[in-house]
């Protein structure tokens, strides 16, 4: 063998030195994943049910509680929670990441309170049914800056007296008007005008 002719040196062989750059990347890779700290697994905490107690009516919406733990949490009515709470009720609630939410009053201290029903955030609140009783047992107030009734056959029962105090009153009937009673008395202080093709009296 000539002497001076011997193998190649792995410094020498480009393939040997292609293999020996790719390991010395996988361990630099390797040694940057393991200088990395663990990033914390998300975790979101799930809701959570809870009793209170309600302190105060912050308004718009708002209210403060005492939890059973001592706990302090402002809150808000859930969509469905109808009932308006007043301080000292007693409510189911539900905390989810960053919002209260009051589901159901519980009870009542003082049951001779108002109980105010105010859908929260409803313009407008329809109520469909077959039939609908609506009962008060001692008195019925209905107030609004505009009342119609619609419907195709109306009957009022009144057993002791029946009084109306308006501005004025226009009542317009298409077919018959009867007014019937026992005395009848029409009184004016200006004017009594009747207008009819006839008039019959007596």
């Amino acid at each position: 063998m000539n002497p001076m002719m011997h193998a190649p040196s792995a410094a020498q062989d480009p393939k040997a030195t292609d293999t020996d750059g790719l390991h010395g990347l996988a361990r630099l890779l390797k040694k940057g994943a393991a200088s990395e700290p663990a990033s914390a697994p998300s975790h979101t905490e799930p809701p959570r049910a809870f009793t209170a107690t309600v302190t105060q009516d912050l308004g718009d919406g708002g209210f403060e509680l005492l939890c059973e733990d001592g706990e302090r949490l402002q809150a808000r009515r859930a969509f469905d929670c109808l009932l308006v709470p007043r301080p000292q009720d007693r409510i189911h609630g539900i905390r989810a990441g960053h919002d209260t939410w009051i589901l159901h009053i519980l009870e009542r201290q003082d049951r001779a309170a108002e109980t105010l029903l105010r859908p929260p955030g409803a313009a407008r609140v329809r109520i469909e049914c077959e039939s609908l009783l609506l009962q008060a047992h001692q008195s019925l107030h209905l107030q609004a800056d505009a009342l119609m009734e619609s419907a195709v056959a109306k009957t009022t029962v009144v057993k002791t007296h029946h009084s109306i105090d308006a501005g004025s009153l226009g009542v317009h009937v298409d077919n018959h008007l009867s007014l019937k009673g026992e005395l009848a008395t029409l009184n004016a202080s200006a004017l009594i005008k009747m207008d009819a093709a006839q008039i019959h009296m007596g």
